[in-house]
């Protein structure tokens, strides 16, 4: 019956969007479209004047970048009680600090504020992250595969996940999790993929009291890491939990967030990373719909906080310093790379790239002889 109420619009100039349908658009792509059309039926000198503002930002931005990230590090430090620690300046790279000041759109103050709430945060985590301690696994979440462009992929099962929820496990669990997946990143990745299993949903999972510090760690301590999220198989009763997370997190967030089926989460992976991901992914939730016991932590060969190899091993590596110049920080990455190769994702080898032996043919002569000897 909407049929006859289908609308079609008529671009009339070239700054609005294409002919399309407005009832075959999501709400989002509605409100973009009435945004569009603000420009050809109203006064086109505000909207000049916020894209001249923008483009004096990422000006100033782009022109004075050594500069600017230096003095929201400075603003951060003084708002430290203790100043910076050494560990926390490590951390501290160009690539870190620049996340914080695109995410304030170049603003200084704003950028230093939550770069500050993030660095008190992991000072008072550093056991965690570091790799002193151990946390107490709350459930399965961890690093399962890679996609072929070496973007981490995390997952994580409703059905091996504890109850009651206990909120500082659940923050030192995924923050372990998180700082793997991190610093298993090559220098050219910059995000990961999350895939979160709702099968074996309980009504003790839909405590939000989690919900607060979760999202408090992921929208400071790892901003703008996630690239996207995907939802498999959610209950009606999901819907209660996903209404109090969506109003913890911005748009932009939101917006990579997808409900999908156990089938489409593949497809999806396969589109995105390859067709390794997407069988690891596959062969883990059918795993995963075997039985209904809970098994929490390092069971069944299941190795935590990851599945792949240099992330665990990369706790106890240093990080490149923020002092470190931009040649010497790409030569680090490089090695790390011929030391920890890209592993195929579902494939259980762990062999690491060697340099071949110089004594090659005259060890294997020297054996054949010794053998014949004996």
């Amino acid at each position: 019956w909407l049929k006859p109420f289908r609308l079609r619009v008529q671009s009339r100039r070239s700054c609005c969007p294409p002919r399309f349908h407005i009832l075959a658009m999501p709400a989002s792509g509605v409100r973009n479209m009435f945004a569009g059309l603000g420009c050809c039926i109203g006064d086109r000198s505000a909207l000049l004047d916020a894209r001249d503002d923008q483009a004096c930002v990422t000006q100033h931005f782009e022109r004075n970048d050594d500069a600017t990230l230096q003095e929201v590090l400075d603003l951060a430090s003084a708002m430290l009680p203790g100043g910076l620690t050494e560990w926390q300046r490590d951390w501290c790279t160009p690539e870190t600090v620049a996340i914080y000041l695109r995410g304030r759109k170049g603003d200084v103050n704003a950028a230093a504020k939550i770069l500050a709430s993030s660095l008190q945060w992991r000072l008072q985590h550093k056991d965690i992250l570091s790799g002193a301690r151990t946390p107490v696994w709350q459930s399965d979440f961890r690093i399962i595969t890679r996609c072929n462009t070496g973007e981490p992929v995390v997952y994580f099962c409703y059905r091996h996940h504890t109850t009651p929820l206990e909120a500082q496990k659940m923050v030192e669990h995924a923050g372990c999790v998180l700082e793997a997946c991190v610093r298993s990143m090559p220098n050219s990745v910059k995000h990961f993929h999350c895939v979160l299993d709702c099968h074996g949903l309980r009504i003790g999972h839909l405590d939000i009291r989690p919900l607060f510090p979760l999202m408090s760690m992921v929208q400071q301590a790892y901003r703008d890491r996630l690239g996207s999220a995907m939802i498999v198989d959610t209950p009606l009763a999901f819907s209660v939990t996903w209404k109090c997370v969506s109003k913890l997190l911005n748009q932009a967030t939101i917006e990579k967030v997808a409900f999908v089926s156990r089938e489409d989460s593949v497809h999806r992976l396969r589109r995105l990373g390859g067709p390794d991901a997407a069988e690891t992914l596959q062969n883990l939730m059918s795993e995963n719909r075997i039985g209904t016991d809970c098994r929490v932590g390092e069971v069944d060969g299941r190795r935590m906080p990851s599945e792949l190899p240099p992330a665990g091993d990369l706790f106890q590596r240093e990080r490149p310093s923020a002092k470190t110049a931009p040649r010497q920080l790409s030569r680090m990455v490089s090695s790390r790379q011929e030391q920890y190769p890209l592993r195929r994702a579902g494939c259980g080898c762990r062999r690491r790239a060697s340099s071949p032996d110089p004594r090659g043919p005259y060890l294997k002569l020297s054996l054949g002889l010794r053998g014949l000897w004996s």
